[in-house]
């Protein structure tokens, strides 16, 4: 077995379900980021 085998659990429905309400409250408070937004934000730490 390798070791990324063993670090992945599985996720219970419900933690499943937490994810996604979670995610709506940050889409609907504007808590995300477009991905080309979040490439350039990362561009400029360099």
């Amino acid at each position: 077995m390798k070791y990324h085998d063993m670090a992945v659990k599985p996720m219970s429905v419900g933690e499943f379900h937490e994810m996604i309400d979670q995610a709506k409250l940050d889409k609907a408070n504007d808590r995300v980021i477009s991905h080309q937004k979040l490439k350039n934000k990362v561009k400029s730490w360099k």
